[in-house]
C-alpha cells in the first residue's frame, strides 16, 4: 500500500507555474510505483519524476530523546497543461 501526501510548503508553491507538485512517500516505493499511483489517483501523466531521501530529525523532550521517521520526497513534473486539483491554492 502506497501512502504519500502532498508536501505544502513555500519552495513546493514556487515549482507550480513549471508544474511540479511535491509529495512526502514513504521510503520503500521506488519512481515506477509511484508514477503508476499518481496516474490511478490524479489521472495526469507524469513527464519527469526526482527523488529525495531525507534523514529524520533527532528530537528530545525533556529527558527523552528520539527520532523522527526517515522519509522519501518525491517532485514529480506534469505534462503541459495539465493540474491536480486538491493540490492547487484557494484564493480568498
Amino acid at each position: 500500500m502506497i501512502k504519500a501526501s502532498a508536501r505544502v510548503t513555500e519552495k513546493g508553491y514556487s515549482g507550480l507555474g513549471r508544474g511540479e507538485y511535491t509529495f512526502k512517500t514513504t521510503k520503500d516505493i521506488t519512481k515506477t510505483e509511484f508514477i503508476t499511483y499518481i496516474k490511478n489517483v490524479y489521472s495526469v501523466d507524469v513527464v519527469k519524476i526526482k527523488s529525495l531521501n531525507v534523514k529524520g530529525k533527532a528530537v528530545s523532550r525533556g529527558r527523552i530523546s528520539g527520532k523522527r521517521p526517515d522519509y522519501k520526497k518525491m517532485i514529480i513534473t506534469l505534462k503541459k497543461g495539465q493540474k491536480i486539483a486538491d493540490y492547487e491554492l484557494s484564493e480568498k
